[in-house]
């Protein structure tokens, strides 16, 4: 089990750490600069970041002095580098954000309607095990008020902003690597999960006693004292944020549903398909920011929220059909093989009030 925050640690955690994403980016940028050579090499990156240190600290000053935020950056920032280097996860935070970099700050938007879509979305196990990222190191954007987390320490849900997840190297599985995420709220506060494979994602939460195959440990390491007790909410968040990394790689590998906004578009119009082998030519990042979606006839947000609340125990009611991700071979001798997505959807008269009336039972209970 984790360990509660130290007085100390809550105390400075409540009053000042707030780490916005235009923070994380220069974090970000600042390691990447010192270990792109080795981009590729993921011990060679903390060997690398442990024998720069001093320059990141004199770099992080540097910074602080110039954006004039020297009693708020600052403080922040040292202390972000110095607990990071002190933990399995942070050394995975610090190897994401500089692959992110390296591969041109992808960012995946979508709106609140459809990431509640993907959330009441289930894949079968064939297509789960052939899910890929778009990118080895990449942020998904998460709308306002549908996931958050606890925060002890403030004693409220913070919502989560954004989720950065990276494709790790993990030589205990067949595929030669698993998946690793950091959900944030921009509090500071952040519930993370590494060394799993894609069906691991999505039951949410292993505890710490339980071995995965391939001898793999959850989280077999010493406490941060800044760790905290997984509320029941944040155990729910869990699933809801495997699932929504998933889904998230499965919508993406449709062209029909990407598409490119923001300065990066005329570059990334340069490739023929995204590919998680494509790498940086400019030396400096090409921020790329992909919206994923189309228009959904429901709207499930009320039914996500409700199962973050606990109101629910499962991502479903009776009326309600979840979508699903299904395979579907195809081609001479069916030997190709693609996704296909269907939509949630009611089952019922679309005119008929269903939402209304399953809402009005369940409260009757």
């Amino acid at each position: 089990m984790t360990k509660p925050m130290t007085e100390a640690a809550t105390q400075f955690l409540g009053e000042q750490l707030v780490m916005t994403k235009e923070m994380y980016v220069d974090f970000a940028t600042y390691i990447y600069g010192v270990v792109k050579a080795v981009i590729d090499d993921e011990q060679a990156i903390i060997n690398c970041i442990f024998d720069h240190t001093e320059m990141l600290r004199t770099q992080i000053v540097e910074r602080a002095i110039s954006a004039d935020k020297v009693a708020v950056m600052l403080p922040q920032w040292l202390m972000t580098l110095s607990l990071m280097l002190e933990s399995q996860d942070g050394k995975l935070q610090m190897i994401s954000g500089a692959r992110w970099v390296h591969y041109g700050l992808p960012q995946i938007s979508m709106g609140h309607k459809f990431v509640a879509s993907l959330l009441v979305t289930n894949a079968t196990e064939e297509v789960i095990r052939q899910v890929q990222p778009p990118f080895p190191s990449f942020m998904i954007e998460v709308p306002n008020g549908l996931l958050t987390i606890t925060n002890p320490h403030l004693h409220r849900e913070d919502p989560i902003r954004r989720i950065m997840v990276l494709q790790q190297t993990n030589h205990k599985l067949p595929e030669g690597w698993s998946w690793s995420y950091h959900a944030y709220a921009d509090s500071g506060a952040t519930l993370y999960r590494y060394g799993v494979n894609a069906l691991e994602l999505l039951p949410g939460w292993i505890e710490d006693d339980v071995v995965l195959p391939g001898g793999r440990e959850f989280h077999d390491e010493p406490k941060s004292p800044l760790d905290f007790e997984l509320s029941d909410t944040d155990k729910r968040m869990t699933a809801l944020i495997g699932k929504l990394i998933v889904n998230t790689c499965l919508a993406f590998s449709d062209p029909t549903k990407v598409k490119q906004i923001g300065p990066g578009h005329a570059a990334w119009q340069s490739h023929n398909k995204p590919s998680a082998g494509n790498s940086r030519s400019s030396p400096t990042p090409t921020v790329r920011v992909f919206q994923v979606g189309h228009t959904v006839k429901h709207d499930f947000r009320e039914y996500v929220r409700d199962y973050v609340s606990g109101a629910r125990k499962k991502m479903s009611v009776q009326v309600l059909v979840c979508g699903h991700f299904k395979g579907q071979h195809h081609g001479p001798k069916n030997s190709l093989f693609k996704t296909i997505w269907r939509e949630p959807f009611w089952r019922g008269p679309e005119d008929a009030p269903i939402a209304v009336r399953s809402h009005s039972f369940e409260k009757s209970e």
